[in-house]
């Protein structure tokens, strides 16, 4: 079935697929540029107000398209999304459940996903808690490549924690030091959660694999 014919009559996807669009046009750079290879491309702090913006609305339309997909971590006071966040153990009930709707999209227990942090650690990064993630295999790259390998949850985590207390509602003094990796971390997150629910996750991937054998 071709791709269109996939989302034609998927609300919730289509809706998903416009907001990062949105997102992406707010503040993006090529997934080429994340090759840990190319170590740390762009410098995590701009001056200008209108760049702590955009990026702060790019992080919003991007998670906002995870919500469109009803792949948040749904948590309250009552219901706490920790039982311990200084350890990052999880209230099992808020885990479960967001598991279960993880697997009804594609996305196993097992699953992962890639967190980029390049250079230096930023005051943003040194505010995430809890911190989640091991060192993904390719930090053999250098010092200025540090990615962390993320479970689906831990990933979604780190994007809500960017959304509500980094570049939603007021902005605060750290809003200002939104790295462009903190952007792309989000948006990339909504892509694949975007591919993964229409099916088109290994699609992807066998095109990829053939073009490469091609070459």
């Amino acid at each position: 079935m071709p791709s269109f014919e996939k989302i034609i009559n998927k609300r919730d996807e289509s809706y998903a697929l416009e907001k990062l669009k949105i997102s992406l046009e707010l503040l993006s750079f090529s997934p080429q540029s994340a090759d840990p290879m190319y170590g740390q491309i762009f410098d995590h702090y701009a001056f200008e107000k209108q760049n702590h913006t955009r990026a702060a609305f790019a992080i919003i339309a991007a998670f906002s398209a995870i919500e469109e997909l009803g792949l948040e971590i749904r948590s309250s006071a009552k219901n706490p999304r920790f039982l311990n966040s200084e350890k990052g153990q999880w209230n099992p009930k808020v885990l479960k459940n967001v598991l279960l709707r993880l697997e009804k999209k594609g996305i196993k227990e097992s699953d992962t996903f890639d967190w980029i942090f390049r250079g230096e650690q930023t005051a943003i990064e040194k505010n995430i808690k809890p911190y989640f993630g091991i060192d993904s295999e390719w930090i053999k790259y250098g010092e200025k490549v540090r990615d962390k390998t993320l479970t689906f949850p831990e990933a979604l985590h780190n994007a809500s924690y960017l959304r509500n207390y980094i570049a939603a509602h007021k902005f605060k003094e750290l809003t200002e030091f939104i790295s462009p990796y903190d952007v792309f971390n989000v948006q990339m997150l909504a892509r694949k959660l975007i591919l993964e629910s229409l099916g088109l996750w290994q699609t992807m991937l066998g095109r990829n694999k053939t073009v490469a054998n091609n070459e």
